[in-house]
């Protein structure tokens, strides 16, 4: 398997729950795209917004994704399912680390908004993926830096093993460095 180099994360803001069958409906698609490494379809828990996030080895690779099948039935349907355009531009990140472990289900995560920049944390975030591959309860998680800022998005089997990770030594030391965290629990529809 290739190594996920880039990402896209879009929050998307529905106009009813119909959108969360429809991106649980889109894994079939996910699956048809050899390049896209990771595919998620995810649900805020906190909030009325839902989102897609995805990797990919190439550029060309995340270019052919936002040219395909999803995208152009979510379009379709967009004045039925979604308030706005996805803002595809600002949704483009980098993957600077990642662990992605097969597990047989994944039914949360975290997307963690670092709203810092540097590369002192850049490095940092590098850096912490051997702390991130020590912990069995954290099977997928991603260091990626869009244009801006850093963030973590992670995947766990439940509960348990989100609650862990947050207390484990990544979480530690990005709390201790003073970075100003915007953390969203995530549950997850549909993955592969």
């Amino acid at each position: 398997m290739s190594t996920p180099a880039y990402a896209l994360f879009l929050p998307l803001h529905p106009k009813s729950a119909e959108l969360g069958t429809f991106l649980q409906a889109g894994r079939a698609l996910a699956v048809e795209e050899p390049e896209t490494l990771q595919w998620f379809a995810l649900k805020y828990k906190t909030a009325d917004t839902y989102a897609i996030f995805d990797t990919f080895p190439t550029t060309n690779a995340r270019v052919a994704h936002t040219s395909g099948k999803i995208p152009q039935a979510l379009m379709a349907r967009a004045d039925e399912l979604i308030t706005q355009p996805p803002d595809l531009a600002g949704a483009e990140a980098t993957v600077l680390a990642s662990k992605v472990k097969a597990v047989g289900t994944l039914k949360c995560g975290l997307h963690v908004k670092i709203k810092a920049t540097g590369d002192d944390l850049k490095q940092f975030l590098i850096d912490a993926l051997p702390l991130v591959e020590a912990e069995g309860f954290t099977p997928v998680w991603y260091a990626i830096q869009f244009p801006g800022y850093f963030a973590i998005v992670d995947f766990f089997e439940d509960e348990e093993g989100k609650g862990a990770h947050l207390k484990g030594k990544v979480a530690e030391a990005l709390i201790a460095r003073g970075h100003d965290l915007e953390i969203a629990e995530l549950e997850v529809l549909a993955w592969k």
